[in-house]
């Protein structure tokens, strides 16, 4: 399987709607990645950093999980440029990506 992380980081003067991310953001990436290569998509909030009482280095991360290369390639190769013009609908921090193969 192949999982796409994008990640927001802590800024100091970084806006993250989570009310549009969860619903807006979520149901567009579910309308697009309909199809069986397209396993699910996950969010985690952050909270805390790994110092007791310091702040999280992300705000958000967004998980998407696909089935295999050919998934991730063929979906995120059609869909890619959609989702990606609805990030300042909800944000204006510029995430990182990696991609990764899930191993274990």
């Amino acid at each position: 399987m192949v999982r796409v992380s994008v990640m927001y980081p802590t800024t100091d003067d970084g806006q993250f709607d989570m009310d549009y991310y969860k619903t807006t953001h979520t149901n567009l990436i579910k309308e697009k990645f309909n199809d069986p290569g397209f396993i699910r998509f996950e969010i985690d909030q952050g909270f805390g950093g790994a110092k007791p009482g310091s702040p999280p280095p992300y705000v958000a991360v967004g998980h998407i999980v696909f089935a295999d290369k050919q998934a991730f390639q063929q979906l995120m190769g059609a869909h890619a440029r959609e989702i990606n013009a609805d990030v300042p609908n909800f944000t204006n921090i510029r995430p990182e990506v990696q991609i990764s193969e899930i191993v274990a």
